[in-house]
């Protein structure tokens, strides 16, 4: 393991404090394991969003429809308009 520092807002540390007590755990495994909850559910969104984005794509491949040509070049534009 390494070690980390942090700050935290007095009642973050309180909610902590309890939360610890409750589950009859140290304050560090409590923290690691909100870490470990916390980080699990947004790779399986990603992984969602994903497969969504490929049937959307096999959807508009079966009507005949053609994407951009130029995705590649484009890429920023398209993803985040122009800046």
């Amino acid at each position: 393991m390494q070690r980390t520092q942090i700050y935290l807002q007095k009642t973050q540390r309180m909610k902590l404090n309890k939360l610890a007590q409750e589950k009859e755990m140290t304050i560090s495994e409590v923290i690691r394991e909100l870490i470990n909850k916390g980080i699990s559910p947004s790779r399986q969104k990603r992984k969602k969003n994903y497969m969504s984005l490929i049937q959307v794509a096999k959807h508009f491949e079966k009507l005949g429809e053609k994407g951009s040509q130029d995705l590649s070049k484009k890429m920023d534009t398209y993803l985040y308009g122009n800046r």
